[in-house]
């Protein structure tokens, strides 16, 4: 695994934070409900060629 680092901010320690606000305040279903959520609609934005 590689991480990000740009100005003292880390993408993994970003997307580490988010998760753990999501599991958090929801569940571990619920993030990853969303995971799908956001892969369908990056793939269809792909198919639609924009």
């Amino acid at each position: 695994m590689y991480d990000a680092v740009m100005d003292g901010a880390s993408l993994v320690g970003s997307y580490h934070a988010q998760f753990a606000s999501i599991i958090r305040e929801a569940s571990c279903a619920q993030l990853m409900e969303r995971i799908k959520e956001k892969t369908l609609i990056v793939k269809l934005f792909e198919k639609s060629g924009s």
